[in-house]
């Protein structure tokens, strides 16, 4: 260039915060050994904290505490109880149900379960379901059984008492009596999720000898924590493992393996440490964060060793000034790829969902505690390494890379346009996209505990209980014959709903009643005809101690009802459904009678979480987009870097969703943390391509040659971290609950369809805007396309 031209050139481009930088790599290179030991200190003080976190897969840790749907979940489990039951469906079809032995061995399992008190507060089966009847006159209400049955006759006695109450066999039994049924309420207490493996390992034991399916959300969650357990544990060492091999096989440098497992192991140590000194447990989402962390920890430690491999003849001349050198150059682009990923993740404490809050929150702090841990490992093992004349330079993927991108100016055209088809793909499949949750979905077919669930829904019929509080708003309110004829009613049309089954409140028991102080028919198996009959027939009842009204009411005030319908266990958008259908009839029945009502239970929660799940996918990627792109914003401080970074970063996570819609993949409570995590993800080589671009030794050079020459040197370093990541995270694929499946697989193709962008789309993009790129180049453009395609590059300085 004459003095002409360079005088008319813009100034020579500065780094943003140079001086900084380089006085922090001046700091961490001096003092290595002395944060490396405390780095131990640190990491090594946190087990001590590690050992606080639990696993807890509960829905109520998805809710705020300030959400309603929630408050009143809690308002209802204070006044009724735990409605997370134990069902034990037990197989009859040897012996037959109402044997003696069999009714005796029922009994006797079901009174073990009720003796048990520290962990069950009722328990409902054939041996203990209570008995309404009349003795000398005179209302008895007592367990259908008081011991062992001894005989044939007593055998009938019981099967007669008990096939003479609707309620009972709809209940406590499959229609053919093959079935038995046993429903245990566990105790509702702050610690439950503790508890729960307990008290499930309870009702097991005593059930031993029997037959038995067992169900409930509560035998649900425990195999969700199990399996959270094996695979936290499972995926931590295949991780370590295969990043391990991966790393020795691209680069066969000793070093390397040492820095990438060094810091995978500090960084995870930190996480852990962290974690438990905040009191908080993993879940089946948050499962995944010690993985998560030990993985992007090597992008830090590839680009340190891909610098140092680039300065290897300033490191043989003086180590130490070398070593400085390599890090002035690295500190700047790794710190803003942390914090894009940090960024990435702080999006989602926008979500309405508690427990993305809480990943958000403690994966943006990891995300930062990594990159310092990567820093001080690095400085460390590079400080203690001689590196001598004979070593050889590992770069993967070196030559495919170069021949790449020397004809990528040629077919830029043709590489847009495929990219622009993929994108229409991509789009079509999002319009396909669905939004819905379905916690037993998260288990495979043939999970033991999914099985059971569907053989009691085969045989007995639905179990998840669908509870409504009716409100009158006045002492004895529910004491009329107008609110008992308006609950039948609505038992009577839930029941006609298809997937609605066994009914059940309050206006049983008078039923009962009413058919008991009559002739005993099933005539008079109906609502009595009176106020003053149904205030007499509540005296008599609630005078006995074994009455169930605690079960049923707000016993003595008589203001409201409780309602149970069972409803199948399936996915938030079907209970949904279900819900807005139990509202049509509750309007229907209802309206105009000062009657209210208030849905209680595991369904209302679930249901809610479809809106939810909506709004933290739109929240925490439309977060994330701001923080990210705001946070490249002041890295180069130009509008053309802007502008280069949209397409290449939203084109992956467009794609991934587009794959879900087409191949039937939900965004549900764990798939939604996909958009904004990739985003913080994926742009990381973004910045490192841009970095090269603009770095001011290319300040000379067109656009184009800039581009080119820029991913010949990061290239092999991109390659190599993300066939990490993405590796790393396809292991998730033989994960026991498909929430991690899913989560693994998809951020794995998210990744590889990044990598593609980055080598591939970012240079096309460029060379069809090099003419508004080149203002920030010295380099003349008009002809560089077809310059940089004839020229065959040697290799980078």
């Amino acid at each position: 260039m004459n003095e002409q031209q360079n005088s008319t050139q813009p100034q020579p481009r500065k780094r943003f915060a140079d001086q900084q930088f380089r006085a922090a790599a001046r700091f961490i290179v001096r003092y290595r050994r002395a944060l490396a030991f405390l780095l131990m200190i640190v990491c090594v003080g946190g087990l001590y904290f590690a050992r606080n976190i639990n696993l807890d897969n509960s829905l109520e840790l998805w809710f705020l505490e300030d959400d309603p749907t929630l408050a009143a979940y809690r308002e209802f489990k204070e006044k009724y109880g735990n409605d997370e039951i134990i069902l034990a469906m037990v197989d009859c079809r040897k012996d037959g149900m109402f044997s003696p032995a069999m009714l005796t061995a029922l009994y006797k399992a079901s009174k073990a379960i009720e003796d048990d008190t520290l962990n069950f507060r009722r328990v409902l089966s054939v041996g203990l379901s209570p008995y309404i009847g009349l003795h000398n006159d005179e209302l008895i209400i007592e367990d259908l059984m008081d011991g062992p049955v001894e005989t044939a006759e007593a055998a009938e006695r019981i099967k007669a008492r008990f096939m003479d109450d609707p309620f009972k066999r709809k209940i406590l039994q499959n229609a053919s009596s093959t079935w038995a049924i046993i429903i245990a309420e566990p105790v509702a207490t702050p610690d439950m999720d503790t508890r729960r493996p307990l008290i499930i390992e309870s009702v097991r034991k005593k059930l031993a000898g029997f037959e038995y399916r067992l169900a409930g959300m509560g035998v649900m969650y425990d195999e969700l924590n199990r399996l959270s357990i094996l695979d936290g544990g499972v995926f931590n060492a295949v991780a370590y493992t295969v990043i391990a091999i991966l790393i020795f096989a691209l680069y066969r440098s000793w070093t390397f393996l040492f820095m990438a497992l060094g810091a995978m192991l500090f960084s995870g140590l930190s996480f852990l440490g962290a974690y438990g000194l905040f009191g908080q447990n993993f879940n089946m989402v948050t499962i995944v964060l010690p993985t998560l962390m030990m993985i992007l920890s090597i992008s830090d430690v590839a680009y340190v060793y891909n610098n140092y491999c680039f300065n290897s003849e300033r490191i043989r001349k003086n180590r130490e000034e070398g070593l400085e050198h390599v890090f002035n150059e690295v500190l700047s682009p790794c710190l803003f790829t942390s914090l894009t990923n940090t960024c990435g993740f702080f999006a989602l404490t926008a979500s309405s969902l508690s427990v993305l809050r809480t990943f958000g929150w403690f994966a943006g702090f990891a995300s930062m505690t990594e990159y310092v841990v990567s820093m001080i490992v690095s400085a460390y093992i590079l400080g203690r390494v001689e590196l001598k004349e004979d070593i050889q330079i590992k770069r993967p993927m070196e030559g495919p890379i170069n021949w790449l991108t020397r004809h990528i100016p040629s077919y830029y055209r043709q590489i847009l346009l495929a990219f622009a088809i993929a994108a229409g793909l991509g789009l079509y499949g999002l319009s396909q996209l669905h939004v819905d949750t379905y916690s037993m979905g998260f288990l495979h077919e043939k999970n033991p505990i999914r099985v059971d669930s569907d053989k009691v829904e085969e045989v007995y019929g639905n179990y998840l209980p669908l509870e409504v509080r009716l409100l009158t708003g006045q002492r004895n309110g529910i004491l009329t014959v107008d609110f008992m004829q308006r609950l039948q009613k609505m038992h009577d049309e839930l029941e006609a709903i298809p997937g609605v089954e066994k009914a059940a409140s309050i206006v049983d028991v008078f039923k009962k009643l009413n058919q008991v102080w009559s002739d005993g028919t099933e005539a008079t198996y109906l609502v009595p005809d009176s106020d003053a009959k149904i205030a007499q027939l509540m005296m008599q009842y609630e005078s006995d101690p074994d009455n169930d009204l605690v079960y049923m009411t707000d016993n003595p005030d008589y203001t409201e009802a409780r309602l149970t319908v069972r409803v199948p266990m399936l996915s938030a958008a079907v209970l949904r459904d279900y819900e807005e259908k139990a509202m049509q009839v509750l309007h229907k029945n209802f309206d105009g009678t000062g009657v209210t009502w208030k849905f209680g239970g595991y369904v209302p929660l679930y249901a809610r979480i479809i809106s939810y799940v909506t709004w933290s996918q739109v929240s925490s990627f439309a977060l994330a987009f701001v923080f990210v792109f705001g946070a490249i914003a002041i890295l180069f401080r130009r509008l053309s870097a802007m502008i280069l970074v949209i397409l290449p970063n939203v084109f992956p996570i467009l794609l991934t969703l587009g794959v879900m819609g087409l191949t039937g993949i939900r965004l549900d409570i764990a798939t939604v943390t996909i958009a904004a995590i990739a985003l913080g993800i994926v742009v990381d080589d973004t910045i490192h391509s841009l970095y090269q671009l603009y770095d001011p030794s290319r300040s000379h050079m067109s656009p184009t040659e800039a581009i080119i020459d820029g991913v010949k040197e990061a290239g092999p370093a991109m390659f190599s971290t993300s066939m990490i990541y993405a590796i790393g995270f396809l292991f998730m694929v033989f994960a026991s609950i498909k929430s991690i499946l899913y989560f693994g697989v998809l951020l794995s193709f998210t990744i590889f369809v990044a990598l593609l962008c980055d080598l591939v789309f970012l240079p096309a993009q460029i060379c069809l805007l090099r003419r508004f790129l080149a203002k920030d180049f010295r380099g003349e453009d008009e002809t560089s396309v077809s310059t940089v395609a004839g020229n065959d590059d040697s290799t980078v300085n």
